[in-house]
């Protein structure tokens, strides 16, 4: 006979045990707005032994295409990082995300429908919903390589995160008997996505294509060509970046090759007006015979301004740069669009060790919403200008503030790799819009490599965001962590603005200055001053708040929509976006 009773009480037991996993999680969920992403400084390995490349050949290949993008939705906030991989995963591209309920990143799920086809060149973008985009190049007939798209819908019905990719992929580059390689992707709020990428063979690319969505990836208007140089686009390394204006939709694009026909490596930039739906190009910089400028990435600012960070290269003889897959280094230089075309590039160092400044190696960039650009990209720990490097390269990150002038900060270190170790980092990415919304900063993405070769580790770490120090004329002056916030922020009502601007203090003699010419306006995107806030000079220490109540110098209400608020002090500027509601 049976035991009914011991079956009852078998069930009874897994009854409880599923409600208390249920309570578990309810209770997670409830807490993870408090405690994602990973803490900061917790170093993660995201998966290990992938088999992919060769030779200084990353799963994570290149910088300039964004392997990792943060998901937010309200105050909640995770990581995913994507990858690709060789014959064991079946060359497929992955992607993986940090599960905080459980504290572990996710089993890595594959965004291409490849079968068995090479794919590389992934991108990741996420949208406002939390739906990761994704672009890649994949293998195939008959053309070789074309551009491909898909995405991945959030799904949190079941009270967990969820990832559901749309299967097969799209195909959004064209059938014309020419490879079509190396997209790069933005997204401009949840409906314009835009990817370009390169047409022609590597070594003999001659035409940069593009095509975009405006309704979120449900459909696509079409290829078509967004510069086409008539002739063989010289230059290695021919990879595009690009990033969005956040205010209209306009699109910038980075990319180097030897624009004048004089054997040199230029940085050239390509914009794209997207009412026009027009595109044009404009040369940033023309090397020397010395020196070839390349590897550039773009960020572009809440005021709308392109900020490029490329590499200078030395390159005694001209004639380009070393060839794929070998891993270039040379000294990061900074340079923006302003009134009247490109600033004169400035280059970024890291004040304590010359002969890395160097070695640096391709960059990867992300921006805040007050206009401070982070970059990442790996330098070795040490070097000598006899000898050069010595084991290993680390990954490190530091913050330049073009507004204050500020290119020369100390850096700081992300990978854990010990001094003699053979393993070596390669290839950072950051996030592109980083948090500053709490004390938590960017996100980190690299692999690491036994001496350069495969298998790599895909690791991430979640890092602190950066204080900056200023150096003045007079070097025994500083100015420490100016500060412009508002909340709320967007607002229906008012907005308090606090700003904060700590003496300028000389530290020799311990006295302190007193901070004049204090300005806080108001613009909106025209550039049309709205409210012009009188403050007190004379402070030697400065900490006000200021309300806002959406009304201009007449008293009159303003319109909803986007407003900048901007704090002068003497030199320094601070600017911060508003989001003014109805």
């Amino acid at each position: 006979m049976f035991n009914n009773g011991g079956i009852m009480k078998k069930i009874n037991f897994s009854l409880i045990f599923i409600f208390l996993i249920l309570l578990f999680i309810g209770e997670r969920i409830e807490a993870q707005g408090m405690d994602n992403p990973p803490p900061p400084d917790s170093l993660c390995m995201v998966f290990s032994g992938i088999d992919y490349g060769g030779y200084e050949s990353s799963p994570q290949n290149y910088p300039n295409a964004k392997h990792i993008t943060n998901v937010k939705v309200g105050s909640y906030y995770f990581p995913v990082v994507i990858w690709e991989t060789g014959g064991s995963w079946s060359n497929q591209s992955l992607f993986s995300y940090w599960d905080d309920m459980f504290k572990f990143w996710s089993y890595p799920d594959s965004f291409t429908s490849n079968n068995g086809q090479d794919t590389g060149r992934g991108n990741v973008c996420v949208d406002s919903k939390g739906n990761l985009h994704f672009v890649w190049h994949q293998a195939g007939s008959p053309d070789g390589y074309e551009i491909f798209y898909s995405r991945a819908i959030l799904d949190t019905s079941a009270g967990i995160i969820q990832y559901n990719v749309e299967r097969p992929a799209v195909m959004i580059s064209a059938t014309n008997g020419e490879m079509e390689l190396f997209p790069a992707m933005a997204i401009y709020g949840d409906t314009l996505i835009m990817v370009v990428f390169n047409v022609g063979p590597i070594y003999e690319e001659h035409t940069v294509g593009y095509n975009y969505s405006t309704d979120g990836g449900n459909s696509w208007v079409g290829r078509d060509i967004a510069y086409e140089h008539g002739t063989s686009m010289t230059g290695d390394w021919i990879l595009p970046s690009i990033a969005p204006d956040p205010n209209t939709g306009d699109m910038w694009v980075a990319l180097n090759f030897d624009d004048s026909g004089d054997d040199q490596i230029d940085v050239v930039s390509l914009y794209y007006d997207a009412i026009g739906n027009i595109w044009t190009k404009e040369v940033l910089v023309s090397s020397s015979i010395e020196w070839a400028y390349s590897l550039p990435v773009i960020c572009v600012d809440f005021f709308g301004n392109p900020s490029i960070v490329f590499l200078k290269i030395y390159n005694p003889g001209g004639g380009g740069i070393p060839p794929f897959p070998e891993r270039l280094s040379g000294i990061l230089v900074f340079t923006r669009r302003e009134t009247g075309g490109w600033s004169s590039p400035v280059e970024i160092g890291f004040p304590e060790s010359g002969p890395t400044n160097a070695l640096s190696g391709f960059p990867s960039a992300g921006i805040t919403q007050e206009n401070e650009i982070y970059i990442t990209c790996t330098q070795p720990d040490s070097a000598s200008p006899d000898t050069g490097a010595y084991w290993p390269f680390n990954v490190y990150y530091w913050k330049i503030n073009p507004e204050l002038g500020m290119f020369s900060v100390p850096r700081t270190k992300v990978s854990e790799i010990p001094w003699g170790s053979s393993m070596n980092t390669i290839y950072p990415h950051i996030v592109y819009n980083i948090p500053t919304d709490s004390s938590d900063g960017p996100g980190i993405t690299w692999c690491q490599m036994e001496s350069c070769v495969p298998p790599a580790d895909v690791y991430y770490k979640q890092m602190h965001q950066l204080v900056g120090i200023k150096q003045t004329e007079n070097p025994k002056l500083e100015i420490l962590n100016p500060k412009l916030t508002a909340y709320p922020n967007p607002f229906t009502n008012t907005t308090h603005i606090s700003l904060s601007f700590p003496s300028i203090g000389q530290r020799a003699e311990g006295k302190g200055q007193r901070v004049k010419n204090i300005g806080l306006k108001i613009y909106d995107l025209s550039g049309r001053l709205v409210k012009d806030f009188s403050l007190g000079t004379g402070h030697s220490s400065l900490v006000t708040v200021v309300s806002w109540d959406g009304r201009d110098d007449s008293g009159r209400r303003v319109r909803s929509g986007v407003y900048f608020v901007n704090l002068k002090v003497g030199e320094k500027m601070l600017t911060k976006k508003l989001i003014l509601l109805e």
